[in-house]
């Protein structure tokens, strides 16, 4: 009996001791696992991000690729017109000459 309640005396001063270590170990353990989950928040928003610049970059690139092709045919286009008012101007004169040979003429 005496070494029971002295064993009761030990623990029950022991005790307080190891609740306070077990909880600072439980604090420890939550503050790593909250560690953990926010690099691992951090590392999938990192991925993320990163796959979205690439997509971005993508579309940049593709849409560049559409933007010179349509100044190419733009260009073409303009060229085109050029040349279709050079050949109308010169039928113009053509028809101006026309009518002064045939105006003198009559």
């Amino acid at each position: 009996k005496q070494w029971y309640q002295r064993r009761v005396a030990i623990t029950a001063g022991v005790a307080p001791v190891a609740d306070s270590n077990l909880d600072v170990k439980m604090v420890a353990a939550l503050n790593n696992e909250f560690a953990d989950r926010l690099m691992e928040s951090r590392k999938k928003s990192e991925e993320m991000l990163t796959n979205h610049i690439k997509k971005l970059s993508n579309d940049n690139s593709e849409i560049l690729k559409e933007l010179d092709v349509m100044h190419s045919a733009m260009s073409d286009l303009h060229k085109r017109y050029d040349r279709a008012r050079e050949v109308i101007n010169q039928i113009k004169k053509k028809k101006d000459r026309l009518r002064l040979c045939v105006d003198t003429t009559a």
